[in-house]
């Protein structure tokens, strides 16, 4: 089994995944985000690999926006209206991790 490399914060910051997806984050690192999407037919098709833009709207209320690869999701039942996600940040900009750092120092608890 793989452990994680990065430690994960856990916040809950409004999302948007893809174009037309909302989302809320369940716990950031700095390399990646676990959040949960409000699934339409067209999110659920996103396969493992795809890459995806996902927004975040950052405490100060400014959105920023992340070229994320697709590693991983899942549903509690087929019928699900939520999807658990798992993406990768791909060269997170110097603003998110300047975020995530920032967050890191203020104690926030690990997952």
């Amino acid at each position: 089994m793989n452990k994680r490399v990065k430690k994960r914060i856990n916040i809950g910051l409004d999302a948007a995944f893809g174009s037309s997806c909302m989302a809320l984050t369940e716990n950031i690192s700095e390399g990646g985000i676990y959040v949960k999407i409000a699934c339409t037919e067209t999110a659920a098709n996103i396969r493992p690999g795809a890459m995806v833009n996902l927004a975040l709207e950052l405490p100060s209320g400014k959105l920023l926006t992340l070229k994320c690869k697709k590693v991983w999701s899942n549903k509690n039942t087929s019928n699900s209206l939520i999807e658990h996600i798992g993406v990768e940040i791909i060269n997170p900009p110097d603003e998110y991790k300047f975020f995530y750092h920032r967050l890191r120092l203020q104690n926030f608890k690990w997952q």
